[in-house]
């Protein structure tokens, strides 16, 4: 269960919004149907307003909606806020929050309509209805079109080095011909962060700028698309840094295309000249919303409380041994293994990992001998992870015990061997995972066959590659979502950036996984 579940006890809340295209207000009866997700600033629902008034703002009753709320937590939680808090005082801050989320919802409007003219896709931007605010509970709010996607797929690609790079300001009419997602979506943002400069949103478009690496995460690809360049839509318009006078000219300039809409670019040019209020004159535009949407934010605003470091490392420990006992049992039992296989692949194909012919391909294949000797050595492989770490504390506390070191001393050795073998290319855990497929290569009199493996699994971290690159030929898509698992597992260790969805995920994957297949081909063109 997420955490969103335990809030979502008053499914029915009310909200007074307020509309775009024309400016008219509305009380909306909203059924709340699933959180989404968010962050410690904004929360993403899956709403469905259930009233006749919602056809006052352009909303369809009963059809399904986005609702985003952002707001200002009652604390805050790291450095970083605090130094920004010291910046920008509270009080000021909270003074400027209707115009902010109001600037934001418009920006969001003129540009679905340029890119309507630019891209021409007006898909391209989710639609957006209403927005909400309310003082009290420090939160503004916007209804848009319910877009569902994902980001995208880990694809195979033996051609890293031919990778075509957009220009700074790409052409916006340049053929929509990509290989895969990874390029499309790499032009997609630099067409996109074009357009936004034009119109003068510079802030916006250093988001969707591709050296951001969590700028990738806002661009997802909508479901019912072919792809890979098709159906491609930004879905993150928080305010920024905006140029009023670059935006007179764009619009000037397409006059024509923006007739019905003028009355949203003319609010917005009057709110990006307003000069900023004084602290204490503050004015709200919406009365305050029902007590439920208040319930939700305050929940989700606070900290949650976190364990004692002991706690938190011995629940480590537990949890890593709770894994290592179910490797073993899916090493031993090919049954397991096979429904384990079934689970990820059902997993996989919600989360949009892979495709449904995929999937099926890959169901077919999960009793094959094959793949059952793949699988058994990935869990092996599982097995071994905590084995240079168990090596290094032993040798260092061995060590420490017949020189007479004392504790701090042990401690200082423990972190300089565990960070020489964070470097090394070999360590313990990928000596033991190499000899083990040594033994079963020879044991199985399969050393041919299993070539790539003996050559990959005593280097470390791109061993546990080896059998994902050692079926490609054989099992191309198990291939590929087995080097997306251990992506995964990886990308979760990294703070900040660890996400997946993110450029750094891409950028591991390329690492370990695609550019041995571009090696491979090279060897194999230059012994041809």
């Amino acid at each position: 269960m997420n955490r969103g579940d335990s809030v979502l006890t008053t499914r029915e809340i009310a909200l007074q919004v307020k509309g775009l295209v024309p400016p008219s207000t509305a009380i909306l009866q909203i059924h709340i149907e699933e959180h989404v997700g968010g962050s410690r600033y904004n929360q993403v629902y899956r709403v469905r307003p259930v009233n006749n008034d919602a056809a006052s703002v352009g909303l369809i009753p009963t059809a399904t909606y986005c609702l985003k709320v952002y707001h200002v937590p009652f604390c805050w939680f790291c450095p970083c806020d605090t130094f920004m808090s010291m910046i920008a005082p509270r009080r000021k801050l909270l003074d400027h929050m209707d115009r902010v989320g109001r600037i934001g919802a418009l920006w969001h409007l003129l540009v679905r309509r340029a890119a309507t003219i630019t891209l021409g896709d007006p898909d391209c931007v989710p639609k957006i209805y209403a927005t909400f605010y309310d003082q009290n509970l420090r939160a503004f709010g916007t209804i848009e079109e319910w877009a569902p996607g994902r980001s995208w797929r880990l694809e195979m690609d033996d051609a890293v080095f031919d990778r075509t790079h957009p220009p700074p300001d790409p052409d916006y009419h340049h053929p929509s011909d990509f290989p895969n997602e990874y390029t499309a979506k790499r032009f997609f943002m630099a067409r996109f962060a074009r357009l936004l400069r034009e119109m003068g949103a510079t802030g916006l478009a250093e988001r969707y700028d591709w050296r951001n690496w969590r700028s990738i995460r806002r661009v997802v690809l909508r479901a019912g698309f072919p792809g890979p360049y098709h159906g491609l839509a930004a879905t993150d318009f928080e305010p920024a840094k905006s140029d009023a006078n670059t935006l007179r000219s764009f619009l000037e300039k397409h006059a024509g295309n923006f007739d019905d809409v003028r009355m949203a670019a003319e609010e917005l040019l009057t709110l990006l000249d307003a000069p900023p209020r004084e602290p204490g004159d503050f004015t709200p535009v919406m009365p305050k919303a029902n007590p439920a949407i208040a319930h939700l934010l305050w929940l989700w605003s606070q900290k949650e409380p976190r364990p004692l470091f002991r706690k938190r490392l011995l629940a480590a420990v537990r949890n890593s041994i709770k894994r290592m006992k179910e490797a073993l049992r899916l090493a031993r039992d090919p049954v397991a293994r096979s429904v384990w296989l079934v689970e990820q692949v059902d997993t996989g194909l919600e989360e949009s990992r892979i495709s449904e012919e995929e999937a099926m391909r890959i169901r077919s294949q999960v009793n094959d001998p094959d793949v059952q000797l793949y699988l058994q050595c990935f869990f092996v492989h599982i097995c071994t992870l905590p084995i240079t770490t168990i090596t290094v504390i032993c040798f260092s506390v061995i060590y420490s015990l017949v020189h007479g070191l004392d504790m701090m001393d042990t401690l200082r050795l423990i972190i300089a061997w565990s960070a020489l073998f964070a470097v090394l290319p070999i360590s313990p855990g990928s000596i033991s995972r190499g000899l083990y497929v040594v033994w079963v290569a020879w044991r199985r009199k399969l050393a041919a066959r299993l070539r790539i493996a003996l050559a990959l699994s005593f280097w470390r971290y791109v061993g546990f590659f080896s059998f994902p690159l050692q079926m490609v030929q054989a099992f191309p898509a198990l291939s590929r979502f087995a080097a997306s698992l251990w992506v995964a597992r990886l990308i979760r260790l990294i703070p900040h950036y660890g996400k997946t969805g993110g450029l750094l995920e891409h950028r591991i994957f390329d690492l370990l996984f695609n550019l041995p297949l571009t090696i491979g081909r090279l060897r194999r063109e230059r012994t041809a």
